[in-house]
């Protein structure tokens, strides 16, 4: 019977007699070293076993764990530790079903110590390589029992601490076990999401995460690492949101935005991809616009808006393609706002203030290649805001809008690096949004606009130093700077008619509109200055004469009842100061003696002091202090005919130029031009299928077509020839466009067709004539003529 017994043992197998052998028989004796030293060389021997090694410790950890036996599952995390390191990446597999078995069994045990010893068991399996996927894991226990730890409140604050950092590391151990195969579960999947982001944020909210990383036992910077590794491994757009909307809903939830908010997404800007960075400004402007934010205390949008304004220009330094989108979306995101009732007018102004704000720098960080796109992008929303109908009161706020805008679009033009040519800056489309925004009603509108011209054009900082309007009888003492090189290209533009000289007209007309302040008239002179300062060129002195003497000419023409005389005396005195600087710019000292003579005349005179600046532009003045009469002396005005001899006498100045009038486009508003693109495009058309659905019609003329004369031609034709042409063609568009249909024919029914008539009978006497070979006796056609055809009534006209 003994040796039955004895048979009977050794028929236990020997995996299990292995794993036996290191349990030791009091637990104070601690683990067999030899005993796991042989139970290693085992499992590597025999990997084929490790699936039944790891079932055989989980049957036991289930039995200590029913009997308390505490000192018995820390034997068993040491088993499992030692098997895992002995696993290579080819047979780990057969062992990780097992191994997170018992883990979840170990992780609910209420002894703080083995729990602990369980989860960094999972940290080091979390490190360990596997050569084949599986695709039947699952770590939703694993989610939520470490969230449940990030969230632990022992009263003892070391072991409090301890767990916190715990429950930390093991999320970022399941991050990293999930973000890198696509075969396990999507750790990106809201419901896990919603407990791995708060969980972090929880615990960094106990103090800042400090810049370098240190003290890793701190919860605070644990979480913080673990954050920004979790945000880093985003490769998706779906992914960055997955991490944002569980940020902004705790963030929310517990108000945090005034203390966290710019520290948190500074860390999440700084460490998610750069391609998906502007997600993260979307989201956030999603948030602000939502419901929920949109009818909550101003106050918190206005922390919104600070943390959006750290994020939107963190994308514009990194250059990403999307910025255009985004400043579409910051735009309406103000517009909106814009059209909200009302409840505290101070508190909303602060608050649009601070997203005018947030456009200027987001524009002023973005790289210059990138800012001409940001500019007719917000220019193209102040032009277009005021195109529909609306109501007194969204008038107002429409061009309180605009007001905004504009004033963003200074603030980034401001700290814009300067171009080499003006072109570059002055595009044909901000040109013409620029017109449109200079015939404003709004004399805020008008001055902003002068001031962004201010800045493109102040290439070499002399905007300081002709902050007011004055007389300086000696210009060097302000000592301003022009190029020692003149480039052609900027000169070539002040000639343009959509160019310099639409800028000269857009500066003309600013200076008419009754409702014009001090402010309108210096930053109307400030601009004009900048011009002879940048492009210091015969022809451009004589185009800022030929402003300065139109405006003059507009004052003295207009009746006091239509124009206030406290706009003439600033006018007569703005055209004195800008010809004083301009004659001293250009070193022609004859104009310079008249100019001053001149300005001498009006000292002389107590009626006259009131059109110099002085006077003019002194703020403290009263109505009853300006002159009751239009009376403005003959030797008071600046004489055309006088500075055009003077310019006669000069080698470089055309003095022919002072007479013609400034040239520029006639369509100066988006809507006729998109009107007219359109018109164009279905004549266009029109005539390409008439031409094709014509059986023998003549088709436009190849490139090999074209003669040595034609050209000779072309190179001959003058521009006056060329703009007479031109006049005829738009005429004749615009009675197609705007004339009826019976009017046209009456001018159809006028036109001789003898000659054209003649013609076509000749061609198709030609083509029934052709031979039996040629192309056309071999189409099957009827050869009966055009004109011998009888069409119905409903055919003819």
């Amino acid at each position: 019977m003994r040796d039955c017994c004895g048979c009977c043992q050794r028929v236990k197998p020997r995996y299990k007699r292995n794993v036996d052998a290191v349990y030791p028989a009091y637990p104070e004796l601690g683990i067999g070293k030899s005993s796991l030293d042989k139970l290693m060389h085992y499992a590597i021997q025999h990997p084929e076993k490790l699936d039944r090694i790891g079932e055989y410790i989980a049957l036991r950890v289930q039995r200590d764990l029913s009997r308390q036996r505490h000192e018995q599952l820390i034997v068993a995390l040491e088993i499992l530790n030692a098997l895992l390191d002995a696993c290579n990446s080819q047979c780990v597999n057969m062992f990780v079903s097992s191994l997170l078995r018992i883990l979840e069994d170990l992780l609910q045990c209420p002894n703080e110590e083995v729990m602990l010893r369980a989860t960094d068991l999972f940290i080091a399996f979390s490190r360990k390589e596997e050569e084949a996927p599986c695709y039947d894991r699952n770590y939703r226990f694993f989610v939520e029992k470490f969230s449940q730890m990030c969230h632990s409140n022992n009263n003892d604050q070391d072991k409090r601490n301890l767990i916190r950092v715990s429950g930390i590391r093991g999320l970022q151990g399941v991050v990293r076990k999930t973000v890198s195969d696509n075969l396990q579960m999507n750790i990106w999947d809201k419901e896990y999401m919603d407990k791995i982001i708060p969980s972090l944020l929880f615990n960094m909210q106990d103090e800042e995460p400090s810049e370098d990383g240190q003290e890793a036992g701190n919860a605070c910077i644990v979480a913080a690492d673990v954050l920004r590794e979790l945000v880093g491994h985003t490769e998706m757009e779906t992914w960055t949101r997955a991490f944002v909307r569980p940020t902004l809903m705790h963030i929310e939830k517990h108000k945090l935005w005034k203390d966290f908010g710019i520290t948190w997404f500074r860390i999440i800007m700084f460490s998610v991809q750069n391609q998906f960075s502007y997600i993260v400004v979307e989201e956030l402007v999603g948030y602000l616009t939502s419901d929920n934010v949109k009818n909550s205390d101003i106050q918190l949008r206005s922390y919104v808006v600070d943390v959006l304004t750290e994020t939107a220009t963190i994308v514009a330094k990194n250059a990403s393609p999307h910025i255009n989108t985004i400043t579409k979306k910051i735009v309406n995101c103000l517009k909106e706002f814009m059209f909200m009732p009302v409840k505290h007018d101070v508190d909303e102004k602060r608050f649009h203030e601070s997203i005018v704000k947030m456009i200027g720098e987001f524009a002023s960080c973005a790289p210059d290649y990138q800012k001409s796109d940001i500019l007719n992008i917000i220019m193209e929303h102040v032009c277009s805001a005021g195109r529909v109908e609306r109501t007194e009161i969204e008038k107002t706020k429409i061009v309180q809008f605009q007001s905004m805008l504009l004033k963003s679009i200074l603030r980034m033009t401001s700290n814009t690096s300067k171009t080499t040519h003006i072109e570059t800056t002055f595009t044909k489309t901000f040109c013409s949004f620029a017109v449109k925004l200079s015939k404003s009603g709004d004399a805020d509108i008008r001055q902003t606009i002068q001031e962004i011209f201010q800045c493109l054009l102040d290439r070499h900082k002399n905007l300081k130093k002709i902050k007011q309007i004055k007389i300086a009888l000696d210009v060097s003492s302000l000592d301003l700077v022009t190029p020692h090189h003149i480039m052609k290209e900027d000169t070539y533009f002040m000639k343009r008619a959509d160019g310099g000289q639409m800028l000269l007209q857009i500066i003309k007309d600013g200076s008419l509109p009754a409702n014009n302040t001090v402010d309108n008239f210096v930053a109307i002179y400030r601009t004009l200055v900048l011009i002879c300062l940048e492009v210091p060129v015969a022809d451009v002195f004589i185009d800022v004469f030929k402003v300065g003497l139109e405006m003059q000419d507009v004052a003295l023409s207009t009746p006091s009842a239509t124009m206030f005389m406290t706009h003439k005396c600033a006018i007569h005195a703005l055209i004195a100061a800008l010809f004083n600087i301009l004659a001293q710019i250009a070193d022609i000292e004859e104009l310079v003696q008249y100019v001053h003579g001149v300005i001498k005349e009006r000292e002389n005179s107590l009626i006259g002091q009131c059109y110099l600046p002085d006077f003019a532009f002194n703020r403290l003045n009263k109505a009853k202090d300006y002159p009751t009469s239009d009376t403005f002396n003959e030797e008071w005005k600046f004489n055309k005919g006088r500075i055009s001899e003077i310019l006669k006498d000069c080698d470089q100045y055309d003095e022919s130029l002072l007479f013609k009038p400034i040239e520029v486009p006639d369509s100066v508003t988006m809507n006729d031009s998109i009107d007219m693109c359109r018109s164009l495009s279905d004549i266009r058309s029109l005539s390409t299928l008439s031409i094709a659905s014509t059986p023998f019609g003549s088709r436009a003329p190849s490139l090999d077509s074209i003669t040595v004369d034609q050209l000779k031609k072309v190179l001959v034709t003058t521009d006056k020839e060329r703009e007479i042409k031109e006049k005829e063609q738009r005429k004749i568009f615009e009675s197609f466009k705007n004339d009826d249909f019976e009017s046209i024919m009456m001018r159809s029914k006028n036109v001789e067709t003898d000659d054209a008539h003649k013609k076509l009978l000749d061609i198709l006497e030609i083509i029934d004539n052709a031979p039996n070979g040629s192309a056309c006796r071999k189409m099957e056609v009827d050869r009966t003529r055009v004109n011998e055809i009888e069409y119905p009534e409903l055919f003819l006209y």
